[in-house]
């Protein structure tokens, strides 16, 4: 019988690596844009200068170097908060895919160790939702195949058994026969269910 699933209490960093990982790259992306759009604005206006008017003090200096240092000194609190707020961001943008990442591993690793009760549960927002009924339609496909193959081999021990307990000398062919033929039905079900798959060549 199929355990009954509970959903435990959210947690946002269902896998550490693969969210660290997107949510530096993302990092990485925005601030290289902004490095990238420094440079450029450096290259355009490297033969200008600039005055900045800060407490009464007017500066003079290039352009590009002004602009920068103005606009960090004036902005780093934002920086700082934006910055923040974009990993949280990118943290809480990729629960919808590491969620289901961990669901999958999980649920393919009881598979994998002979337990087909456990199927993939994604929440209503999760990405993954075809693969996930995939996996389970495979799961559920499997199972009926399996049990369809085990009611065959009891079948064929049950008739086994009564054929050794037989005695052959006041057995009368007819009955012999008929136990070798329902040895031979439930034989065919079980090559049914196992030709069904296509196995991979040793």
């Amino acid at each position: 019988m199929a355990a009954h699933y509970q959903r435990k209490l959210k947690n946002f960093f269902i896998k550490k690596d693969f969210q660290g990982r997107i949510s530096l790259a993302v990092f990485l992306a925005v601030v290289g844009g902004c490095f990238i759009f420094f440079v450029l604005l450096a290259f355009f206006s490297r033969n200008t200068l600039t005055f900045s008017y800060t407490d009464s003090v007017v500066q003079v200096g290039q352009t590009p170097w002004m602009l920068i240092k103005n606009a960090l000194l004036a902005n780093w609190l934002f920086l700082l908060v934006g910055g923040s707020l974009l990993v949280v961001a990118a943290i809480i943008a990729t629960h919808r895919v590491a969620g289901p990442l961990f669901r999958f591993e999980k649920t393919l690793g009881t598979m994998i160790d002979g337990d087909l009760s456990q199927t993939v549960h994604l929440r209503d927002k999760d990405e993954g939702k075809d693969l996930a009924a995939r996996i389970n339609s495979f799961n559920l496909l499997l199972t009926g195949k399996l049990r369809e193959i085990d009611r065959s081999s009891k079948a064929i021990s049950d008739l086994l058994a009564r054929c050794e307990a037989l005695d052959l000398h006041r057995t009368r062919p007819e009955e012999t026969d008929e136990i070798l033929q329902a040895i031979k039905r439930h034989t065919a079900r079980i090559r049914t269910q196992v030709d069904y798959f296509t196995l991979k060549h040793e």
